[in-house]
């Protein structure tokens, strides 16, 4: 297939006015990070991995770090430089972060360095940063693989891919005009991780201290008991997760396995059970909203005296509770729980219903505050995918960037 069917099936429609370019047409050179590990000794060059890049920020307190020789060595042809790109390649591929740092560094065969050209460069490095981030470049990366699970890319395969090149001017608004969605997005996590240490702080607060009134505490025995109520194959399947906790299987954004032939021995769960979950010394218990079945690897807890759920649905996911746990997780690991034995002589906070309820009342504001804040977020990203779509195949002319749409969107 010649090239030029090839970038007008990958590219499809482009202002007249654009190219369309080969990525290893447009950079001086395309390289692999270091292939073997080096000897990593605590003070030296950094080492940066594809983990290293998982955040816009590097973190140099936790990268790993080569002698000043060993960096010498190995660096002798594939020298990152300021204004060079960072490409992942393999693992966690796409991510991608421009050089704008001068300290010396290597890297591993896990990233791989885009070099452009120091004189007319026909791209700017943070427009091409902006297109590995986009849907018109990871068509190409899916099409690399027959599964459509695309776990390594090549160097000949990034050097393949087609690019819209738009005229430098033209990058420059649009790279502007994402930055402006960048930043709102950096403020709304940063708000986030602020309202989640917020929720941690009073929650252990006041967890604690109703702990150290011991005449408010139990064993978790005196409060719940384990249900084994099976035979329901007409009920709903369910999941156990940590982030949602138990939901519906259909509700969930991942692939799971369904069972296969009848679910006779599925653990039924009514609204306002507990499960034990197998990785509840991570995660702490989870709450059912929902009824319907679970595998019968799990424990079902339910209370057998008078509780506010959301009290006990803060508790156990607090950090309070989750270190209380740490004494019975020796030799736990996944497809493993806690035993309700061992759970049962945990010592729990029963205060008044009173106090149950006010505290829950506290908790669950704090809950409405993040979600609220989350699903911004999510608007925000949603907002930026689809402007990236419009801005970088030039359905939407920078020239309009302060559109009707862009301004809505923007507000």
């Amino acid at each position: 297939m010649s090239k030029s069917i090839l970038a007008e099936k990958y590219l499809g429609w482009l202002p007249d006015h654009w190219e369309r370019c080969q990525l290893g047409d447009l950079c001086l050179k395309i390289l692999d990070g270091v292939h073997q590990t080096p000897t990593y000794v605590e003070e030296g060059i950094p080492f940066l991995r594809v983990t290293d890049l998982q955040n816009s920020l590097i973190d140099l307190s936790k990268v790993k770090r080569i002698s000043k020789e060993e960096f010498e060595e190995i660096t002798k042809n594939n020298k990152p430089e300021k204004g060079d790109i960072l490409l992942s390649k393999n693992g966690t591929i796409g991510l991608s972060k421009v050089i704008d740092w001068d300290w010396d560094f290597a890297t591993f065969v896990s990233l791989a360095l885009l070099k452009l050209p120091k004189r007319n460069c026909k791209i700017r490095a943070d427009f091409l940063c902006r297109l590995f981030e986009s849907e018109v470049i990871w068509q190409q990366i899916r099409n690399y693989s027959k599964t459509g699970t695309v776990t390594n890319l090549h160097l000949e395969e990034i050097r393949k891919l087609w690019v819209p090149l738009p005229p430098k001017p033209e990058q420059d608004r649009i790279a502007a005009i994402l930055g402006t969605w960048d930043e709102a997005i950096a403020k709304t996590q940063a708000l986030i991780e602020r309202k989640e240490r917020r929720q941690i702080g009073i929650a252990l607060k006041f967890f604690e201290k109703l702990i150290k009134e011991q005449h408010q505490v139990v064993l978790a025995k005196d409060i719940f008991e384990p249900i084994s109520e099976k035979n329901a194959p007409d009920m709903p399947l369910l999941a156990v997760t940590q982030d949602q906790g138990v939901i519906p299987r259909d509700l969930l954004d991942r692939r799971v396995v369904m069972p296969e032939g009848n679910v006779d021995g599925y653990k039924v769960v009514r609204t306002g059970d507990f499960v034990i979950s197998l990785r509840s010394f991570e995660g702490g218990l989870e709450y059912s909203n929902y009824e319907g079945l679970i595998s019968p690897a799990y424990t079902v807890i339910r209370a057998v005296q008078p509780i506010n759920h959301d009290f006990y649905r803060h508790y156990f996911k607090s950090r309070s509770f989750i270190g209380r746990l740490n004494p019975l997780i020796f030799g736990i690991r996944d497809g493993k729980q806690i035993p309700f034995r061992d759970f049962s002589a945990v010592k729990v906070p029963y205060p008044s219903m009173e106090i149950q309820e006010s505290l829950a009342d506290v908790l669950n504001e704090v809950d409405k505050e993040l979600k609220a804040t989350r699903e911004y977020l999510d608007l925000l990203q949603n907002q930026k995918k689809g402007l990236m779509q419009k801005l970088l195949t030039g359905e939407w002319p920078v020239a309009a960037a302060q559109t009707p749409q862009l301004q809505e969107a923007a507000g």
